[in-house]
């Protein structure tokens, strides 16, 4: 399996010293004998010249929102939509769960409870739960046509969908341990407020099922009908 990781973001340095910065951080999520990865730089303009060559393009988190006016958020979208439309697998994580959503005609925006940081608990359609970590304020508000919400929160409803074989996308980060988690909240103060800060700093020493996300998001992608 070849996936095709487009980073929008990379962490700041205190916070990357922690795991590393987000390629690092991918490739302890999607480890794996059979996966090769390859990165591409799509929040400094570097995206494929074509769509096809992976069995799969994930999509991960930024600090910028999905529907922000900036020339490679543009870009990246056009290049999502025309993976779409080429029948590529897309997979999307917080950031990317709500740009694929929004491309794709549904719709990403602030949710009314701003801030959402720290671990939750997520419900999949079959009543079995997991927890990881969430820091957003934007959520899909609304679904794409032909999608189902796959996972659900207290207070993110749409926190996962799939469409058919060729989407899957999740809010929160396998991506992030409890220690990076306890290092970026501690750095988002200003954001979140000191008793936001404090209760999800104390949530990141809860389970978190890390490993089990990121190995469904590749049983997704072997699973596909050829």
């Amino acid at each position: 399996m070849r996936l095709g990781i487009l980073l929008v973001d990379n962490l700041n340095p205190e916070h990357a010293v922690v795991d590393g910065d987000y390629d690092s951080l991918y490739r302890w999520v999607f480890d794996a004998p059979d996966v090769d990865i390859e990165f591409h730089a799509a929040h400094l303009g570097e995206l494929p010249a074509s769509v096809q060559g992976v069995d799969a393009w994930v999509i991960g988190g930024s600090r910028k929102s999905a529907y922000d006016d900036e020339p490679w958020i543009h870009a990246l979208r056009t290049f999502v939509r025309d993976a779409y439309f080429a029948d590529m697998t897309l997979i999307g994580i917080c950031f990317g769960h709500q740009l694929i959503a929004d491309v794709l005609g549904g719709k990403a925006g602030p949710a009314d409870i701003g801030w959402n940081a720290g671990a939750v608990t997520y419900r999949r359609r079959d009543g079995s739960t997991f927890e990881l970590l969430a820091s957003h304020k934007d959520q899909v508000l609304e679904l794409p046509k032909g999608a189902e919400i796959t996972v659900t929160a207290e207070h993110c409803p749409i926190a996962g969908f799939r469409i058919g074989h060729q989407v899957t996308t999740i809010q929160p980060h396998p991506e992030f341990s409890a220690a990076l988690g306890a290092a970026l909240y501690s750095g988002r103060r200003h954001l979140l407020g000191d008793d936001m800060v404090e209760r999800a700093v104390a949530s990141c020493g809860n389970e978190l099922q890390r490993r089990e996300i990121g190995d469904e998001l590749l049983d997704f992608v072997r699973s596909r009908p050829i």
